[in-house]
């Protein structure tokens, strides 16, 4: 995470306790969070504020994609 942003925002994570272990590569993980953050911290006009991730499940199903081709259909984090 760039070092500005951490000075100025107040980032907080809530994880629910019901929420499953998952596998994953600790390096993309942390590479999708420092930009997803670094886009919200953009969006607030460089002002102090608040980030909060809340990662939830779902179920992916082909009503939720639409027309479009559904490939990986099941449990997803977001």
């Amino acid at each position: 995470m760039h070092s500005i942003i951490l000075e100025i925002i107040d980032i907080k994570c809530t994880i629910a306790p019901d929420l499953p272990l998952v596998l994953a590569d600790s390096d993309q993980i942390h590479r999708a969070s420092s930009i997803c953050c670094t886009s919200a911290w953009r969006a607030m006009d460089d002002s102090d504020g608040r980030i909060e991730i809340v990662p939830k499940r779902v179920e992916v199903t082909a009503e939720l994609c639409g027309t479009e081709v559904v490939r990986m259909m099941g449990p997803f984090f977001l």
